[in-house]
């Protein structure tokens, strides 16, 4: 596409001219540039030889579209800041970081980074970056006797196995008592002990072991592996409990649940 010249006055010709001298002597000096470029873009002080700014930007100093934008943008960050804050950012990469700071806070990061150490573009990010949120402690996950999570809803119940483990200890005490008196035939309780193990003494040791397994149904061991613990109504497997005995699981349970259950507890 020919490029259609349209006249400059003799006011912006001067200018242009100004600018352009300013970025050739000063292209180190950033911020002079990018305010120089700013004007030439914003005036389209180009226009007598150039179709674009960006044609302008590269046929005239070899800079590409992007760094020509970066410059600019250092140059209007560093421009709002009041003077005193201004001295402290020297170069593009400084300005750069702080164009990622709302407007509203850039003089209170600023001033955070100059605290901390010399201002450079990663302490201006440090210092950008929000407060870290309170950790929120956290209740620990209580887990069952096969390794899975005990839902908080079910955890009041499942307390309650000291209930169960005072009723199985006497049980055990009871067994043990006895067992003592018939070894040592203690007359105090051959009524209830008998001699020499007859019929009366195996049927009482049948029902005290009947005894213990039966009241050990009710101590938890595994999160119901048929309702997950979620109370599901009616469930057969934990009678709404939430939770199974660790007879129930071990005969109960098919080997591919299990499976399923061990699975869940190794993630």
């Amino acid at each position: 596409m020919k490029h259609v010249a349209v006249k400059l006055n003799d006011g912006e010709r001067t200018r242009y001219y100004e600018c352009k001298d300013i970025i050739r002597e000063n292209l180190v000096a950033c911020f002079d540039v990018g305010a120089a470029l700013l004007e030439i873009r914003d005036s389209k002080l180009y226009r007598e030889d150039f179709e674009t700014f960006e044609e302008f930007c590269s046929t005239t100093y070899r800079i590409g579209r992007s760094s020509a934008y970066r410059l600019i943008e250092a140059s209007e960050v560093r421009a709002d800041l009041t003077p005193a804050q201004a001295e402290l950012v020297t170069n593009e990469s400084q300005a750069r970081a702080l164009s990622a700071v709302p407007p509203e806070k850039r003089e209170e990061v600023l001033s955070k980074a100059a605290a901390n150490g010399p201002v450079t573009a990663a302490s201006i990010e440090e210092a950008a970056k929000p407060p870290p949120k309170p950790k929120v402690a956290k209740d620990p996950i209580e887990l069952d006797k096969t390794g899975f999570p005990i839902p908080a809803k079910l955890l009041p119940l499942w307390h309650r196995a000291s209930d169960v483990q005072k009723l199985l200890t006497g049980v055990s005490r009871v067994r043990t008592a006895l067992r003592d008196a018939q070894e040592q035939d203690d007359l105090l309780w051959r009524p209830v002990a008998g001699k020499g193990r007859d019929a009366s003494w195996s049927r009482l040791q049948s029902n005290l072991d009947n005894a213990y397994a039966t009241i050990g149904l009710a101590m938890p061991y595994a999160v119901c592996p048929t309702c997950q613990g979620h109370l599901t109504d009616r469930c057969a497997s934990c009678q709404e409990r939430g939770f199974v005995s660790e007879f129930w699981y071990k005969n109960n349970l098919d080997a591919d649940s299990k499976k399923v259950r061990e699975s869940v507890c190794k993630k």
